[in-house]
């Protein structure tokens, strides 16, 4: 068995690497959690209670409203204090990637060859010409905003030290400690969080959708089982895995996040047929009648009675994606970092960089992974992008159940513009570009 332990400097700096992650995940949205849950901006916090308990019929009745809350309050934009604890995040990248390039050219560590990462270069090679496109005809900060889109496949290349088992385990650790600390969030935000999105149906007195110290519920869920994956694809300690799955169950359904709680069937029902192969014929037809009936109870047992129309809604845009594309925009795509989140906050109508056309390209924010593929690469990029994923599940088969996840996940969210999970499938794409998955206790 190789050896998994690493030298002193290494354990040193896969624990530091995990400590950081943890605690900018949590600082990206503590600014908004701590003000819907009264421990910040206590005044308004409390004008909220009293408005409501007066009822619909004072003249202020609109600030009780779920959907006033989120857009007109808590969920604005960033200012101050919190656009720094959002650009953290931002920094954990540009850092790693930097150190990473400082190593390459020192000769610390060496790029993967082509022949073991082909399909990374080629999918790397479709963004650096969409970026040198989109800047010809846009200028330079749009681009910028596709690169942290893709820097997960960057890191990947670059940080070939992502793939040694010593950090995998320590990000993997990550994942479990976040899942720990967002569902303790998460059950303090139940107890005296604003009901964003209204008031469960379970209890009158808790908030739906939870979603701790993300932006949005259906990033949490993502997250959950995304952190879920990983832990058990990666980590060497296998005996919390069960108690992150619960967890995950948790956060998944307090966040409402359909997708959430089928991407999390969907695996349980893989790990039920490695382990019976030999009734498969039996688990098979349960598993598809078990999948079938929650999603068709999906409405219901998650509170969202207008659920469908959501996934109509996804489905629909990326329709529009690509009918909406023009002649060689088919190949290129719109451009390189449009669909992102932070192109929708800079070129926004009201946005600080509104551009006379920005209403054409920039004010679409992609709500799934393969709408934003189209938008920014076209459809080379989208098709690279997922023969990737299937090239590095059949090279290393521990990853299969994050990377399926990830293609699942992706159908309904921007997985690769959360933070942590891009971390995250950098070091899963870092483990199958290796030359050698015996080298450096990789296996």
């Amino acid at each position: 068995m190789a050896d998994i332990s690493g030298t002193p400097r290494e354990r040193k700096l896969a624990a530091l690497l995990a400590v950081v992650i943890v605690a900018v995940t949590l600082l990206n949205g503590a600014g908004v959690f701590l003000k819907r849950t009264g421990l910040m901006d206590r005044p308004a916090y409390e004008q909220y209670f009293e408005l409501h308990r007066k009822g619909i019929s004072t003249p202020d009745w609109r600030l009780t409203t779920p959907r006033y809350l989120r857009e007109q309050v808590y969920q604005t934009g960033p200012e101050g204090s919190a656009i720094v604890l959002k650009l953290l995040k931002y920094g954990v990248i540009v850092v790693l990637v930097t150190l990473s390039a400082i190593c390459l050219a020192r000769r610390v560590t060496a790029l993967p060859t082509f022949r073991c990462a082909w399909p990374g270069y080629l999918l790397a090679g479709l963004t650096a010409a969409s970026f040198l496109l989109t800047l010809q005809h846009h200028g330079i900060l749009l681009p910028l905003t596709g690169l942290h889109a893709f820097s997960f496949l960057y890191l990947a290349l670059l940080a070939g030290w992502l793939a040694k088992r010593t950090f995998t385990a320590a990000l993997a650790a990550a994942a479990g400690a976040l899942l720990v600390l967002e569902a303790a969030a998460v059950g303090f935000e139940a107890l005296r969080g604003l009901p964003m999105y209204g008031n469960s149906m379970l209890a009158a007195n808790i908030p739906a959708r939870l979603f701790g110290t993300f932006d949005l519920p259906n990033s949490l869920g993502i997250f959950a089982v995304l952190a879920v994956a990983f832990y058990f694809s990666y980590s060497p300690e296998k005996r919390l895995v069960w108690l992150l799955c619960l967890l995950a169950v948790l956060l998944v359904f307090g966040s409402g996040s359909a997708t959430g709680c089928m991407v999390l069937a969907f695996l349980g029902a893989g790990a039920a047929l490695r382990r019976m192969k030999t009734w498969w014929r039996i688990t098979v037809p349960v598993c598809l009648v078990v999948i079938a009936a929650l999603f068709m109870s999906l409405p219901h047992l998650l509170g969202r009675p207008d659920l469908f129309y959501s996934l109509i809604g996804r489905t629909g845009e990326l329709s529009w994606a690509y009918t909406g594309l023009e002649g060689w925009e088919i190949i290129t795509g719109k451009a390189f970092g449009a669909g992102t989140n932070a192109a929708f906050q800079l070129f926004r109508v009201d946005g600080p960089c509104a551009t006379a056309d920005c209403g054409r390209i920039y004010t679409a924010s992609a709500e799934s992974l393969p709408t934003l593929l189209l938008l920014g690469t076209g459809l080379p990029g989208l098709l690279a992008f997922y023969l990737l994923l299937l090239w590095a599940a059949i090279k290393d088969p521990r990853g299969r159940p994050f990377f399926v996840a990830v293609v699942l996940t992706g159908l309904t969210g921007k997985v690769v513009e959360i933070f942590p999970v891009n971390l995250f499938i950098a070091a899963a794409l870092a483990r199958a570009f290796a030359t050698i998955p015996e080298r450096d206790g990789i296996v």
